[in-house]
C-alpha cells in the first residue's frame, strides 16, 4: 500500500499511517482489502467505504482541554443522577468497539444503568433476541456459508445497497448456486445485478403470514400453497442441499415483529426437519459491532436484549424497558438529537471528534468529541457471525480514547459516588487529569 493524496476522501500522506492497511469500519462486513493505489483510493464502487475512508483523513476538531472540560461535567450530572436516584440509559454501544462495550457495561453496573441499542430505545425489546432465548437457532460463519452453500435467500437483506461486497466475499462460491431476495415490494433493482425473477416481493405487514404460509407448505407436501410467490420460495428451499437465508434490519412497516422473529424460526427449523438439507440462518448487521455488544451482553446477562444492570447483577423482564423510563440519556455514536429526547430529560452525547460543529452544546445537552474505532482509536470489532477483527488506527494522530474516559469517569464515581458539591469540584479536576493522560 502506497499513500498518497485524494481530494474527494480527504486523505493525505501526513494524516494516514504509512504501509497501513485499514479495516474498513463503514459496515458490519469491516472488509480488510482496502487499498491506496498511486495515492488513489481504491473504493470498489462501495459509498460506504468511500464515506469511511474520507473521515479518515479529518482531524480533531477540539482541543483536549475543552473535551476535558466537557467530560469533568459529564461527570457530575452522572453522579448528580445517581445521588438522586435516576434512571440512567447507556444507547449505542453497538457502535463502539469491544473494550469500549465491555468497560461501559461494568460503569452501568455502578450506575444502576439500562443499556440500549439504538433502534431499541424508542421501540422496546429485540424481537430476534427473544425468538434465541425461547427457540433458538441454527447459525453459520460466513465463511462455511459461501465454501458450502448451494442456495441463498436474502430477507429484507439488500445487501447490493445496504453491504455491496457481502455477496462476492461470502455468497455462494459456486456461480451456479441459487439465488433469491425477499424484498418491499418498492425495492429498487436498479444496477444491481438481479433480476426480477430472482425477488420475491412481500409487504413486510403480510411477512409473517407469508412465512407462515411457506412453513405449511414444506410441512405437508400435498399442500401446494395459491400463492406463486410462496411455491417459489419452496422450491428454493426443497431443491437446496445446503441453503443460507440471510436476514438483514428489520424493514419499515412491519407487522407483529416478535410474530415475525417466532415464524422465521420455525421455518428454518421446519426446514432442517424436512428432506436431507441443512438450512442456516445469519443476520448482516449495519451497525459496526452488534456482534460484539451480543457476546458482552449474553456473557454478563445471558441475554442479548435491552438490559437494567446493578452491583448484584442484572435485573428486568421481557418488555419491561421504555424510553420514557430514562431521565439520563448518554447517547455513543447514533443519530439521537435533542429533539429525540423528551423535554426535562438530562442528555450526554458521545461522537467522533470530526462529526462535531463549532458548538455542540447547547442547553441540557453535554456533547463529548473522541476517537472512534479505526479513525482515531485502536479496538476490536467482531463480524456479524462472531469473527474477531482487531482494528488500528489509521491516523498518525490519536483523538481523545473513550476507553480511557470510560476507566476515568468509573473510578472518579466509585471514589466520590456521595460527596458534596466541594469534594465533587476535586473529584471533577483528578478526573480531567486521569482522561488527559
Amino acid at each position: 500500500m502506497t499513500t498518497g493524496e485524494d481530494s474527494s476522501s480527504g486523505m493525505t500522506a501526513s494524516s494516514i499511517h504509512p504501509g497501513a492497511v485499514p479495516v474498513c469500519a463503514g459496515c458490519g462486513c469491516l472488509c480488510h482489502d482496502l487499498e491506496l493505489l498511486s495515492g488513489v483510493p481504491d473504493f470498489r464502487n462501495c459509498e460506504l467505504a468511500r464515506n469511511f475512508m474520507r473521515r479518515a483523513g479529518s482531524g480533531i476538531s477540539r482541543t483536549q482541554d475543552d473535551s476535558n472540560d466537557r467530560i469533568a461535567m459529564a461527570a457530575s450530572q452522572l453522579r448528580d443522577a445517581l445521588h438522586f436516584g435516576r434512571s440512567i440509559a447507556l444507547v449505542g454501544l453497538e457502535h463502539t468497539a469491544w473494550e469500549v462495550q465491555k468497560a461501559a457495561i461494568a460503569l452501568a453496573e455502578d450506575l444502576g444503568a439500562w443499556v440500549v441499542r439504538e433502534p431499541e430505545f424508542q421501540g422496546g425489546g429485540s424481537p430476534w433476541a427473544a425468538s434465541f432465548a425461547q427457540k433458538g437457532c441454527t447459525a453459520a460463519s460466513w465463511g462455511e456459508i459461501r465454501l458450502r452453500s448451494d442456495a441463498v435467500v436474502l430477507w429484507y437483506a439488500p445487501l447490493w445497497h445496504t453491504h455491496p461486497h457481502w455477496m462476492e466475499r461470502f455468497g455462494p462460491a459456486s456461480s451456479r448456486a441459487h439465488r433469491l431476495a425477499v424484498v418491499s415490494p418498492d425495492s429498487s433493482l436498479a444496477s444491481v445485478g438481479w433480476i426480477e425473477d430472482q425477488m420475491i416481493r412481500v409487504d413486510p405487514g403480510q411477512s409473517n403470514a407469508f412465512l407462515r404460509a411457506v412453513r405449511a407448505s414444506l410441512k405437508d407436501d400435498l399442500q401446494e400453497s395459491p400463492d406463486a410467490s410462496v411455491r417459489r420460495f419452496v422450491h428454493t428451499v426443497r431443491n437446496s442441499h445446503w441453503l443460507a437465508i440471510v436476514r438483514g434490519d428489520d424493514p419499515p412497516g412491519l407487522a407483529d415483529a416478535f410474530g415475525v422473529a417466532e415464524s422465521f424460526a420455525d421455518l428454518v427449523a421446519e426446514a432442517n426437519s424436512t428432506g436431507d438439507r441443512r438450512v442456516v440462518s445469519t443476520h448482516v448487521p449495519s451497525e459496526i459491532n452488534a456482534a460484539g455488544l451480543d457476546a458482552v451482553l449474553s456473557i454478563r446477562a445471558g441475554l442479548s436484549t435491552p438490559m437494567r444492570f446493578t452491583a448484584d447483577g442484572p435485573a428486568r423482564a421481557l418488555g419491561e424497558w421504555s424510553a420514557d423510563k430514562a431521565d439520563f440519556v448518554v447517547s455513543f455514536y447514533t443519530g439521537l438529537s435533542e429533539e429525540d429526547i423528551p423535554a426535562g430529560i438530562r442528555f450526554v452525547t458521545v461522537d467522533a471528534a470530526d462529526r462535531f460543529g463549532p458548538d455542540s452544546n447547547s442547553g441540557r445537552t453535554i456533547s463529548i468529541p473522541v476517537g472512534t474505532c479505526g479513525l482515531g482509536a485502536s479496538g476490536t470489532l467482531i463480524r456479524g457471525d462472531g469473527v474477531v477483527v482487531p482494528v488500528r488506527n489509521v491516523r498518525k494522530a490519536s483523538d481523545p480514547d473513550l476507553l480511557t474516559i470510560l476507566h476515568a469517569l468509573r473510578n472518579a464515581l466509585r471514589a466520590k459516588g456521595d460527596s458534596n458539591s466541594a469534594e465533587s469540584g476535586d473529584a471533577n479536576a483528578r478526573f480531567g487529569a486521569e482522561a488527559a493522560q
